[in-house]
């Protein structure tokens, strides 16, 4: 047989039903032998990689989808052949046959890693086949599992087993109700989805964010479960139907669905607005593009301006619409209107006057033209009406913060509000920054006084909180405040101290600096390529190197090593990430239906559990052995990067013992920070659209490099919960705002903005114009303000350099870096700065 004919066997058997029903608890082999487990994993490997493989083309083949009444017959596939499509699968073209052993047979207990990815495919091959029981047995059987033992799933972690488990619920869920159950089947399944949805796989697999997910499917599930409850005539009818509602993001309803809402308003268990208040307000939340939510946001003005709706789902409807344009300056009289209404609705009382009220205060001073004593008016307000609100510990911080850094400083006041929130030890937020900021504002003013005081915070913050996010925050500004008080000895304590906890974080890198140079080292955005402790950076990165072996020994670390080792998450993640090619669009926008009739549903569910074990073997293991084992397995080898880079991503104001262990270890750089080599699909538009930094065209390519990392861990695909848009996260706005930046796009075209957005050179090639033509950096000097500025704005960027400038800080970068108002800004340009420095000295580009 010719390797060819092999392949096109292997795609045949497969559209056609691979396995006969006993088919893939047993794996049947011309070859004789005694089974060893290299041989089990390799047989289970390859029928998994033989599945993904041709799974799309099935669906493209089909004039329409198979229905789910009638079985076909089968033709089973030999396991040589099998061994033979697994040999090839690193290859674009299948070669000579290999000859790999394989046992007589295989049987996959429900112990096996294994189990549920087979039990999955079982049942996703006999839908293909249209063997209605067959699948339902399977998807029941899986669905069981994933919340077996008293609910906490067969690992007893709480996390589900598999995340196919969530996929296997909504296909028994589809088959009950095309083609209904026994009672005792529907009443198990209410019981069963109840409990996987709350599994955290079932969250990993339906929850979108940084990286999309399934998460049409948690509404579908929903729906599923109402109208199954409906046909059986359940008591849980109204609530299930009621949970849909809450989680429906499209508000297309069917006809069971408007019986259902009839039922609900006839019995008196909502109202007509209260139900377009759920439907709305979800659709506003969700990661849509921007047309779906306008959509959604004029929904809810016009429940707002309803007379003859309830004042509290009035309330609830300004808020959510004024929230929606909470930064718009064109709409910011109607946001203080909308806002204002809302606390009037509610009486001035409850969540949502107190919500109102706080977002009415910030809106006054962060939206041109803005209202400072408006502001302190209303958080004042809110203080006094909910004294114990959830928001109180956010309005003394920002009030503190105004105080401190406002265009009417009162460091007194400030200094006054900061305690008062250090006094807050319940449900509060800003606990942290309550103890570090005041000791720089402090540490600013520079009296003896003010240099003991905030010396004394600090070191009140570390006894009372040692491991606490603001660890290494605090040792930094201890020794910035003993090397200002001329206590040489004492800051190159606080320094060393900082290096030996962390020594690549951010304060790590400033704190050789500051040993370096002393106060000299304020100044200095980046190490100067002369330095010794750019030197020092470079010889570690030279001598770090990522560990490939995966030696974690849980269930979802084993999956994984199949996963590698057959080529299956690689070839998983390459049809996944073509379907935003194909469809232009990410996947959580690509409806149920387009995925089912296109074959797409086993590889998305495929690759998205196989991201779920990942993160599940992450967490069965916190130490940095095993984050960097499974980082440098899912980067280098299989090339899924944001998941790479999510096993170590720390931010500066983590778990400092983590930090420390991390980067302590010597694969630590290497694996965090691969060489452009490896990520060729960026390093050629970035070289392309990079510009001299001080005469140094490597120093924009880093400095690029490192804002992808922090922005979107190098995936073209990422959206935002603002609706920021692909590898540097361009908003639409910004978008729209900057035509001249537009290349070889026609509006108009198939191609949305979001979809230009998604290539990687169009959205490198439009940041690049964006950047020169706004704030273009030439210096090294000024790449700090250029990442406050492509974070938070220029028109931010401007009014915290006046104030600067009033405080004489100008020379200050690391005061100016670490009393930014948003602590968001804070830790992006913190990090991208420690990223930009290792990838240069590092040799990254």
């Amino acid at each position: 047989m010719t390797p060819l004919s092999v392949w096109q066997r292997i795609e045949r058997a497969y559209c056609n039903g691979i396995v006969e029903e006993k088919g893939l608890s047993q794996v049947q082999s011309d070859r004789g032998g005694v089974p060893d487990a290299s041989a089990v994993r390799w047989a289970r490997a390859t029928l998994l990689l033989a599945i993904v493989l041709f799974a799309a083309s099935c669906g493209k083949r089909e004039q329409e989808p198979r229905g789910l009444s009638h079985n076909q017959s089968a033709t089973p596939i030999a396991g040589s052949d099998l061994v033979t499509l697994l040999g090839q699968s690193q290859v674009q073209e299948p070669a000579s046959t290999v000859d790999a052993p394989l046992p007589q047979s295989v049987t996959v207990s429900r112990l096996d890693p294994q189990w549920p990815t087979l039990t999955f495919l079982v049942g996703e091959i006999s839908l293909r086949r249209n063997e209605i029981e067959s699948a339902r047995a399977a998807f029941r059987d899986l669905t069981t599992w994933g919340v077996s033992e008293r609910g906490v799933g067969p690992y007893q972690d709480g996390m589900g087993g598999s995340g196919l488990a969530t996929v296997a619920l909504w296909r028994w869920l589809q088959i009950l109700d095309h083609h209904g159950g026994t009672d005792t089947e529907v009443q198990e399944a209410i019981r069963l989805g109840a409990a996987t949805q709350k599994t955290r796989l079932f969250a990993g697999m339906t929850g979108s964010g940084l990286l999309p997910a399934l998460v049409t499917i948690e509404e579908d599930i929903a729906r599923l479960l109402a109208h199954v409850a409906f046909r059986a005539k359940r008591p849980e009818t109204e609530s299930l139907f009621l949970d849909f509602l809450s989680v429906d993001s499209t508000g297309d309803l069917d006809a069971t669905d408007q019986q259902l809402r009839a039922q609900l308003l006839d019995g008196g268990y909502a109202t007509p607005e209260r139900l377009e208040l759920f439907q709305y307000r979800r659709q506003l939340s969700r990661v849509r593009l921007e047309k779906h939510k306008i959509a959604a946001a004029e929904r809810l003005r016009q429940l707002w301006k309803n007379q003859y709706a309830p004042a509290h789902v009035r309330a609830d409807a300004a808020y959510e619409w004024s929230n929606y344009y909470r930064l718009s300056a064109k709409h910011k009289r109607d946001v203080i209107a909308g806002l204002t209404s809302a606390i009037e609705l509610a009486a001035g009382g409850g969540e949502v006057a107190e919500k109102a009220l706080y977002l009415r205060g910030m809106v006054q001073n962060s939206v041109s033209p803005r209202n400072p004593q408006r502001f302190f008016a209303d958080l004042n307000e809110l203080l006094i009406r909910f004294p114990n609100g959830r928001l109180a510990d956010n309005a003394l911080y920002q009030l503190a913060a105004e105080y401190l850094f406002g265009v009417s400083p009162d460091p007194k006041r400030a200094l006054d509000f900061f305690a008062k929130l250090r006094e807050r030890t319940d449900s509060n937020d800003f606990l942290d920054s309550a103890y570090a900021i005041p000791a720089m504002a402090l540490i600013e003013r520079g009296s003896a006084v003010d240099l003991k005081e905030a010396d004394r915070l600090l070191q009140q913050y570390i006894e009372n909180f040692p491991q606490g996010p603001f660890r290494l925050r605090s040792l930094f500004w201890r020794g910035r405040a003993a090397e200002r008080s001329g206590n040489a000895a004492a800051a190159q304590t606080s320094f060393e101290q900082v290096i030996l906890e962390a020594p690549y974080s951010y304060y790590g890198i400033r704190a050789r600096l500051h040993r370096e140079y002393g106060d000299r080292a304020k100044s200095m955005v980046l190490p100067p390529t002369d330095s010794a402790t750019y030197a020092t950076l470079s010889e570690a990165y030279r001598a770090s190197a990522p560990d490939r072996t995966l030696s974690g020994r849980s269930p979802y670390h084993e999956r994984l090593r199949v996963a590698a080792e057959s080529g299956l998450y690689q070839r998983a993640y390459v049809e996944f990430a073509g379907i935003g090619k194909r469809f232009r669009n990410r996947l959580d926008n690509v409806p149920l239906k387009t995925l089912n009739d296109g074959g797409l549903v086993a590889p998305v569910a495929l690759l998205l559990s196989l991201r779920q074990d990942a993160r599940a073997a992450r967490d069965s293991d916190p130490s940095a052995d095993n984050r960097l084992q499974l980082a440098a397995l899912l980067g280098p080898v299989i090339g899924d990067w944001p998941v790479a880079l999510s096993m170590i991503a720390l931010s500066n104001d983590g778990p400092y013992r983590r930090i420390g262990e991390l980067q302590n270890d010597k694969r630590f750089l290497a694996t965090a920070y691969p060489p452009s080599n490896l990520l060729e699909w960026l390093r050629e538009p970035i070289t392309a659209a990079a510009w001299p930094i001080d005469g140094s065209l490597s120093t924009m390519e880093n400095a690029m490099y490192a804002i992808v990392r922090n922005e979107s861990a190098y995936f073209a695909g990422a959206i935002s919960a603002v609706g920021a848009l692909g590898l540097f996260q361009i908003t639409p706005a910004t978008f729209n705002g900057r035509k001249d930046c537009w290349a070889d796009y026609t509006p108009g075209d198939q191609s949305s903005p979001q979809a230009y957005l998604f290539d990687p050179g169009r959205n490198t090639r439009f940041w690049s114009c964006w950047v020169k033509k706004e704030f273009m950096p030439t210096t090294r000097g000024e790449i700090a303000s250029m990442l406050i500025q492509h974070q938070a704005g220029t028109g931010r960027h401007e009014d915290w350099r006046r104030n600067w400038r009033d405080r004489g800080i100008e020379s200050d970068v690391e005061l100016q870096i670490d009393t930014l108002r948003f602590p968001a800004t804070q830790l992006f340009v913190r990090q991208t700065l420690a990223d930009i420095a290792i990838a240069e000295s590092g040799g990254v580009f």
